[in-house]
């Protein structure tokens, strides 16, 4: 997990993704076009859409069957320092 903070310059946001190589962003509509002129490579999921509620809503309410290991658990952050 990468939080990107899209008030950083495009510059910024753009060498974050290119560094993580992120398998698919998760956004709100709002932020779309911005992120779309960001990155051209990187699937981008638009949680508010409609046609995203729609999939959502169409898959199984029951909890998955994960192995989760902490050992394959990231949370990175990008800082200035």
């Amino acid at each position: 997990y990468v939080p990107l903070d899209l008030k950083y310059p495009n510059e910024r946001v753009a060498t974050i993704i290119e560094d993580c190589q992120p398998a698919l962003i998760l956004t709100h509509g709002c932020h779309y076009e911005k992120l779309q002129q960001i990155t051209a490579i990187t699937p981008i999921l638009v949680l508010d859409a409609a046609e995203t509620s729609s999939q959502l809503l169409s898959f199984s309410k029951e909890n998955l069957e994960l192995d989760n290991d902490i050992r394959r658990l990231a949370y990175v952050i990008y800082t200035s320092g």
